[in-house]
């Protein structure tokens, strides 16, 4: 099962967003994507991902972060879930 996003809470609550969004059947969401990813597939859900995480990254440059170790992050752990996405 492919994890999207996760996070954590101050308190050690984990939330996440997997198969159980983006392949569901049901009309609730109440992982950490708020709805954004839920029902949409694998591959669209990919998409909106990249889209969201770029768009982070964005609005922290302009802020002036350094977001240097949050980019590589991101490139190695979706790597695979692209791959993945090209075998489905």
């Amino acid at each position: 099962m492919a994890v999207l996003m996760s996070c954590e809470s101050s308190d050690g609550e984990k939330r996440v967003c997997d198969a159980r969004c983006y392949n569901a059947k049901h009309a609730r969401c109440s992982c950490v994507c708020l709805g954004q990813n839920h029902a949409v597939g694998l591959e669209q859900a990919l998409d909106n991902t990249r889209e969201h995480a770029e768009s982070w990254i964005k609005q922290a440059r302009a802020n002036g972060q350094d977001v240097a170790s949050f980019e590589v992050a991101m490139i190695v752990q979706q790597e695979p879930l692209f791959r993945l996405s090209e075998v489905a």
